[in-house]
């Protein structure tokens, strides 16, 4: 499948596309999918993206570092950044001027694409799927209708569900890889939220029980002094009598 990735890359970049970005259409149905952000599927997602998307977007936001988070080793992201240091940013590895040229303007960057896309990673996932050939043999997008970016994860070409099957689960995987690029520390955030969220009810408790400490006392108080000064009135009132 890699291999039919990087062909089909390699066939766009030599075919040097020349009609324009089309607009997306207004409403569109896009398929569902849960998002899977287990470390297994990141990888296969960063695969898939730093060994072919890369070639004409760029992921400009993510550092080689961040691979650390999703469980690459040292020497799995040495392998993959050659030269580059740890906190170089991923850029497209074709000239910026040969793409321009060859699709019009420059591609979008992908880090942060899930979140600027009206439907996240579920339009992102329904665009790589949404290729189709018509009945002139042409491909082209239902999602996107007229989409100068062509079908690299070769859907329209798949001729069984199996093979097609294979490609949800690595479009699925890219979907959840570049929904980590958007918000790379989400998971580390929410978890500490999860504690401050903890902390602030333990502390409620305490001002709580304080509160009702502080109060108990203010009332014992006003019933001392309530007391003390009905005791008053009935001596007043009882010498009075007396008198």
């Amino acid at each position: 499948m890699k291999t039919l990735l990087k062909t089909t890359m390699a066939l766009v970049c030599a075919t040097g596309l020349s009609t324009a970005w089309a607009a997306a259409p207004s409403h569109v149905e896009l398929e569902k999918i849960t998002l899977d952000m287990s470390q297994s599927t990141l990888q296969a997602g960063a695969h898939i993206v730093t060994e072919n998307c890369i070639q004409c977007h760029s992921l400009k936001y993510i550092k080689y570092r961040h691979f650390l988070e999703i469980g690459f080793t040292q020497e799995e992201i040495d392998e993959m950044r050659g030269d580059k240091d740890m906190n170089d940013r991923f850029g497209r590895v074709m000239e910026m001027s040969m793409v321009k040229d060859m699709f019009g303007m420059v591609p979008p960057d992908l880090s942060l694409m899930t979140k600027a896309r009206s439907g996240g990673h579920n339009y992102l996932y329904s665009l790589l799927i949404g290729y189709q050939m018509d009945e002139n043999g042409n491909s082209d997008n239902k999602v996107f209708p007229g989409i100068k970016m062509p079908d690299v994860v070769s859907y329209s070409f798949a001729s069984t569900d199996e093979e097609r099957q294979e490609i949800r689960e690595q479009v699925a995987s890219v979907s959840s890889f570049l929904s980590w690029a958007a918000d790379p520390h989400a998971e580390k955030r929410e978890t500490i939220g999860a504690y401050v969220v903890a902390y602030l009810i333990f502390l409620s408790i305490l001002y709580y029980l304080l509160k009702k400490r502080i109060w108990a006392r203010v009332g014992e108080r006003q019933a001392a002094e309530e007391a003390h000064r009905k005791q008053a009135a009935a001596e007043t009132e009882a010498e009075a009598s007396k008198a």
